[in-house]
């Protein structure tokens, strides 16, 4: 008996030390992130600042440090009406060239673990993350200069969420909206979070950035070719990574959607200068081309695309449902590329304080100035420029005659884009709109950037009535 556990204790020990590790080792975390980086560019691939405009509004819910100084978060509402007919507006901030648009982190707990509490920080190296949910700590630096400050591409604005519960019986229920931008991240089947009092699906923010984009997109100076160039940042140093695939999509409000895949590309290589083409494309496309059923094909190419990039399919599904009217509803030109998740990481650096593994998922939208925006930005250069009495005799005659018209023309209007259109089609409210608004009008989400961009580089006598006459420039 001596000489068998002489034999069998060793063999015992070395199979509990050897199996002991592995029964007390924690099953990993499992955290995704999707989100958007939006940005305008000119013609020569030049970021265009004041892009600072909401077209997706959010639950009145959301965290925003700049409410209190009437910014809403560092955003512009798009609305018909010009800042010239609010009191107070707030207005295009000359250093926002980037918009961080809707990441949520999802987190997963491996099947019958138990809750978790973690810690979450998040920062963006040139930018302000000015909007979150649950509460947070941020730090907005230069926010406190009157009116607002400058977003200087060499701070870092943070954002820290703690004693992020993970997982178990929520204490509270999150909190009711009918946002479709906010419901659509919600049907994914992921762990609950709550923060002290709020509970939700996911950890949400947004912000502003005057931050370089990955990619720059160059027309061609006879206009019918796009050449895509690497734009290296001069705070980050060169990353040697490769894109996921990309979209040139054209939405037209009769024709359809056209749209063309593109390759992945290199980013950061030695032997690439600054001029070096990763790309060229043709910078139109054939009437053929669009087609109605054309969005649901470019959304399978895309939520394909995301998923072998790392999200779960439901979580692609929300991401696209969530900018379903945004991506692919909204007339424009513009190109979706799948970031390197080491161009994110560089630029928006995120830290758990548990051992997790994460995927991040962002996509570059890079929106381009298509030739309807041209007609239309040289219409408002040519003139004849409008003063804003046309609007201000219709609302002050309705006031006077008809009070209960007149309530009956602001709750039309309510803040809704392409009310203003539906009003003048009915005689009753006696509503003309002026050439010069309504080519406003047809500049879409970043009207406020494009006109004053107009003005600075073609500048005319028009432009600068127009943009004094509706408070542009404030």
């Amino acid at each position: 008996m001596n000489v068998i556990a002489a034999l069998v204790g060793p063999v015992l020990v070395a199979l509990t030390a050897a199996v002991a590790p592995v029964a007390q080792e924690q099953p990993r975390l499992v955290v995704h992130e999707w989100g958007t980086f939006t940005c305008l560019l000119d013609d020569d691939g030049t970021p265009i600042g004041g892009v600072n405009t909401e077209d997706e509004p959010l639950p009145d819910f959301v965290h925003r440090p700049l409410r209190d100084r009437r910014l809403n978060g560092g955003l512009l509402a798009l609305h018909d009406l010009a800042p010239c007919f609010f009191q107070g507006a707030p207005s295009c901030h000359p250093d926002v060239t980037m918009r961080l648009e809707t990441p949520v982190l999802y987190f997963h707990l491996p099947a019958g673990a138990e809750p978790r509490t973690l810690d979450v920080e998040v920062a963006w190296r040139g930018g302000w993350l000015s909007e979150f949910f649950p509460r947070g700590d941020a730090t907005l630096p230069g926010m406190d200069v009157d009116p607002i400050g400058s977003i200087d591409p060499d701070l870092d604005g943070t954002l820290a969420w703690r004693n992020v519960r993970i997982g178990g019986e929520r204490s509270a229920e999150p909190p009711a909206t009918d946002a479709p931008v906010w419901l659509a991240p919600r049907n994914v089947a992921a762990s609950d979070v709550q923060v002290g009092d709020e509970a939700e699906r996911f950890l949400f923010y947004r912000g502003v950035g005057n931050v370089e984009p990955p990619l720059s997109v160059v027309r061609s100076a006879d206009r019918t070719e796009l050449l895509v160039r690497e734009r290296r940042s001069p705070r980050a140093k060169p990353l040697r990574c490769s894109t996921g695939p990309g979209f040139l999509v054209h939405v037209d409000p009769t024709r359809g959607c056209a749209f063309r895949e593109l390759p992945p590309l290199p980013l950061g290589r030695d032997d690439a200068d600054d001029d070096a083409v990763l790309v060229r494309t043709r910078a139109t496309f054939a009437p053929a081309d669009f087609d109605a059923a054309n969005a649901s094909r470019l959304r399978q190419a895309m939520h394909a695309a995301l998923v072998a990039d790392g999200l779960f399919a439901d979580e692609a599904t929300a991401l696209l449902d969530t900018w379903r009217v945004s991506y692919f509803r909204s007339p424009g030109l513009r190109v979706f590329w799948l970031l390197p998740q080491e161009w994110t990481d560089a630029v928006m650096p995120l830290r758990l304080s548990s051992d997790a593994s994460i995927d991040r998922v962002m996509v570059a939208r890079i929106e381009l100035i298509d030739d309807p925006k041209r007609a239309q930005l040289a219409r408002l250069r040519a003139g004849p420029s409008s003063t804003n009495a046309w609007f201000n005799d219709v609302t002050m005659k309705l006031a006077r005659d008809e009070p209960q018209r007149f309530q009956e023309f602001w709750r039309e209007l309510s803040g809704r884009p392409g009310a203003l259109l539906e009003l003048e089609s009915k005689p009753e409210f006696g509503l003309r709109i002026p050439d010069d608004y309504r080519a406003w009008l047809a500049l879409g989400r970043f009207r406020h950037a494009l006109v004053l961009e107009e003005l600075r580089a073609r500048p005319s006598d028009a432009l600068r009535s127009f943009v004094a006459a509706y408070g542009l420039g404030r």
